[in-house]
């Protein structure tokens, strides 16, 4: 008779089990359903997991700020599930206080045996963006190395209390640190944006760049003030922006640049009034006929434009140097090849076409 007592008995207990956690599922939606935040919080340690993972999403649904101690001790929970609907929770009430245990899931995620919960990681990036808390900055560049664009896309959420944090960053030594902060910037943009991306230029050139132009017209002023800078790199980046941004309120300064003493800032200041004028390029001709802005010679040749042949020679002729000889001789153009060899006859020197070159 004992014998077949047993079954019974465990089948008994099985349906007490799930008659419990039901009870315990059902407790939960009517404590939400009242807005009764204490029994949803005294169910944060019930022994049922999914009783405490829908206590979690319910207390992140009603946003009560005084559920979060208790759900910061929650993120330590043994299973998953519990600590990603934990952090999910933290996100939506958006309390700073759990800045602190979200940075710890972001940046320790682990399971029991070790490996990185990358759901986890991303759901408290998520989490960090929507508090928006200057603190979690650093920690979301550090992440940029596991999920790059989620972190990326969590700074630009935080948006401007993330600038300053960022430009640190900009000013360190870690190399892909500055790039995730440059790319930031660059979307989160604004004056204090552009001008730590201009300081950034000498150590990070090309994400610094393309910041700026991500940036747009309203990177212009700053880059203007930049073509004074004491770096040639820095001088040279801003022209080389300023062409792309297609703002003609750098004319002035571009011409300026065009007598600049380092060939790369020259160039790129003819090329960027060359993209400033490429409809219109008669208006860069005039350039050609003084010395001090005979270099918008370069810009032209790149652009190729017909009806500029006639004065390019004359410029050649006037202010020409072997340097511009070569580059009129490798411009791809007939006439302008023809006109460096004469130039070269009649001035002694041999010049060559270099190969590849267009």
């Amino acid at each position: 008779m004992r014998r077949a007592v047993w079954p019974a008995l465990v089948a008994g207990l099985v349906v007490v089990a799930i008659f419990a956690a039901g009870c315990g599922s059902s407790r939960v939606t009517q404590a939400q359903q009242q807005g009764d935040v204490q029994s949803l919080i005294l169910a944060l340690q019930d022994q049922d997991a999914s009783v405490r993972r829908e206590a979690a999403e319910a207390l992140g649904k009603l946003g009560s700020a005084q559920a979060v101690p208790v759900l910061v001790k929650t993120l330590r929970d043994q299973d998953s599930a519990v600590r990603l609907s934990t952090i999910e929770a933290l996100g939506k009430i958006g309390d700073p206080k759990a800045v602190p245990g979200l940075t710890e899931a972001l940046e320790s995620a682990q399971s029991l045996g070790g490996e990185l919960l990358a759901d986890e990681q991303e759901a408290a990036a998520k989490a960090l963006a929507a508090i928006g808390d200057a603190r979690a900055v650093k920690p979301l560049v550090r992440y940029a190395s596991e999920n790059h664009d989620v972190a990326v896309r969590a700074l630009v959420e935080i948006g401007k209390p993330a600038v300053g944090p960022l430009t640190e960053v900009l000013e360190g030594k870690a190399r892909a640190a500055r790039t995730v902060a440059a790319e930031a910037l660059g979307e989160i943009g604004g004056t204090r944006a552009v001008k730590a991306l201009i300081a950034s230029i000498p150590v990070g050139y090309s994400a610094a760049r393309d910041a700026l132009v991500q940036i747009g017209k309203p990177a212009a002023g700053p880059l203007i003030e930049a073509l004074g800078s004491e770096k040639a790199i820095v001088r040279s980046t801003a022209a080389e922006v300023l062409g792309e941004l297609g703002d003609r309120r750098a004319t002035a300064g571009l011409k300026a640049a065009l007598d600049d003493s380092d060939a790369g800032v020259w160039e790129a200041a003819s090329d960027a009034l060359a993209l400033l004028y490429r409809k219109d390029v008669e208006k860069l001709l005039p350039l050609l006929r003084a010395s001090e802005t005979v270099h918008i010679y370069y810009g032209l040749i790149g652009l190729g434009k017909k009806g500029t042949q006639a004065d390019l020679v004359t410029a050649l002729e006037t202010y020409g140097y072997e340097a511009m000889a070569e580059d009129y001789l490798n411009s791809g153009n007939a006439k302008l090849e023809a006109a460096a060899r004469r130039w070269a006859d009649a001035h002694g020197y041999y010049i060559t076409t270099l190969p590849g070159f267009v």
